[in-house]
């Protein structure tokens, strides 16, 4: 789940957690960095694909994220970045989830065995919470007065998701959204925008502001990792993915964002080549991002993301037949897999039921122990910043009315950009951290910072030709474009402005996306 953006040029190297930091980072310290425009216009082409990064290449040239499983090390000068050796794979299905459930609710009960911890457990009416639920559940009744601070939360306005969570409450003697039941430090008001701008700004397009601060003994379990194991977009060939985008790019980006795309498949089938390519492709973008940005804010414990894991895809009939899940209900909390779920279709089927892998491992459980020093409480940092919402609706509206962002992302994402603006100054919070006019705001925030105006004299964008998988290259070798107060130029003949962008020195496909033409109206 961790993400390391890494860059290195020469004698320069930087790592990061946070890419607007590392960015940051590199432009105040006078250290040029060009915007990747395939991956930049990738990002703001629709789809649950490109919601967030699809490859290790990110908004800006030279600077990379780490595969997942990796660790960056730096001898000498420069930056290796290295996998970490995978454990032994299980000899069967039935030993790899037994050495799940131990690890998990022996974990789950070490931390509930201290006094101190307060665990926080989503329900709805899906399987990915209830299988996190039946962990928790276990791991509870081996620690006598644990299920008093665990706070069980489900959100009241999804009605049937409620119905279904309170069924489960009520059956094993627990409440549902106990009031006052949380602890920790809640982010004030003016953190939580710069909280996503740390984790999310140019890699994730959603906007979760995360609301509570990290706290030592306030962890939150969750469901984050379950469509890993349900099929999300497995069995799909990776080029016929690609090419469903290619609707969104000018031709000329196009290709050098499916380049970068195939390329990264290409590594995780080496890397995990017992896993269907598009599955490994989802674990490593769309849940790495999805789920990510919350842990750098605050403790999350999402174990269907554990590494025991990783060998439940060796078996395609378990992914596809969703049978992990209810074999983890069975085994620890019988009966839990036949209460109802917010919709029929999530219930499971007779095969599943046929084909059940029940195992009894409570008996192996072993609670660890929480080592923390006994004034931990003076530690706790005051979470707060003057950037509040008011702020982040102030760049917002910058953005929107930037000639360049307005060129670059076209009219139509700038009137929900607006709308979205609209909104949030009315309300005081966005409509739906998923919905496409948020999305689209933020994109507009995302594009007015990969553009900002460089400090070096020197043109911001090399356009360098680069070899992809269908054979094409990225750009003409002479090809380079300028932000000049923010508005691109050619760098070879200084002339064109946005409407009338340059015709003899850019490529027609990017010149026609300046201008906020198709490509067929350019000579």
């Amino acid at each position: 789940m961790s993400r390391l953006f890494y860059y290195q040029a020469d004698d320069v190297w930087a790592v990061s957690t946070s890419l607007a930091a590392l960015a940051d980072h590199l432009r105040d310290n006078n250290v040029r960095i060009r915007p990747n425009y395939a991956q930049l216009t990738g990002l703001g082409s629709r789809g649950r694909l490109t919601d967030q990064m699809a490859s290790f290449h990110t908004v800006f040239e030279g600077i990379r994220v780490a595969p997942s499983g990796h660790v960056i090390v730096l001898r000498g000068d420069r930056l290796e970045v290295r996998q970490i050796e995978r454990g032994k794979r299980p000899a069967t299905y039935a030993e790899g989830l037994s050495n799940f459930l131990e690890l998990w609710v022996s974990r789950i009960a070490g931390i509930l065995a201290d006094r101190r911890a307060h665990l926080e457990c989503d329900l709805s009416g899906g399987i990915d919470s209830r299988t996190v639920f039946a962990i928790v559940r276990a791991a509870a009744s081996a620690v006598e007065g644990a299920a008093d601070r665990i706070d069980l939360r489900s959100n009241e306005k999804q009605t049937e998701d409620f119905v279904s969570a309170s069924g489960i409450a009520k059956e094993y003697g627990l409440e549902l959204n106990k009031p006052g039941a949380r602890i920790g430090a809640r982010l004030r008001k003016g953190r939580a925008p710069v909280s996503w701008r740390d984790g999310c700004m140019g890699n994730y397009l959603l906007t979760y502001f995360n609301k509570v601060g990290s706290h030592p003994f306030a962890m939150h379990c969750h469901g984050a990792g379950g469509e890993i194991y349900r099929n999300a977009y497995a069995g799909s060939l990776p080029t016929r993915v690609a090419d469903k985008q290619e609707q969104d790019f000018p031709a000329h980006f196009y290709g050098a964002w499916r380049g970068d795309f195939l390329e990264s498949v290409d590594y995780l089938k080496s890397w995990l080549p017992e896993m269907d390519p598009m599955q490994a492709h989802y674990r490593e973008f769309r849940n790495r991002f999805h789920f990510g940005h919350r842990p750098h804010s605050s403790v999350v414990l999402s174990m269907l993301n554990s590494a025991e894991l990783e060998f439940v895809a060796d078996y395609p009939e378990v992914v596809t037949s969703r049978q992990l899940y209810f074999d983890v209900m069975e085994s620890l909390v019988p009966g839990l897999a036949h209460m109802p779920y917010d919709k029929d279709s999530k219930a499971p089927t007779s095969k599943n039921l046929e084909n059940l892998t029940v195992l009894d491992v409570m008996d192996n459980i072993e609670p660890g122990t929480v080592y923390a020093q006994e004034d931990w409480e003076s530690g706790l940092a005051e979470q707060s910043s003057e950037y509040g919402f008011t702020e982040f609706l102030a760049d917002g509206a910058a953005a929107v009315n930037d000639p360049a962002v307005q060129s670059f992302v076209g009219p139509e994402m700038i009137s929900n950009a607006r709308a979205a603006l609209e909104y949030g100054a009315l309300h005081g919070r966005f409509s739906h951290p998923n919905g496409i006019e948020t999305k689209d705001l933020n994109y507009c925030l995302t594009v007015a910072w990969v553009l900002r105006t460089p400090i070096a004299p020197e043109p911001a964008v090399d356009l360098a030709p680069r070899a992809h998988h269908d054979g094409t290259f990225g750009a003409s070798d002479d090809i380079e474009d300028a932000t000049v107060n923010g508005r691109l130029i050619c760098a070879i003949c200084g002339k064109g402005t946005l409407s009338e962008p340059c015709q003899e020195h850019q490529p027609q496909a990017w010149a026609a996306h300046i201008a906020g033409n198709s490509p067929s109206t350019v000579s």
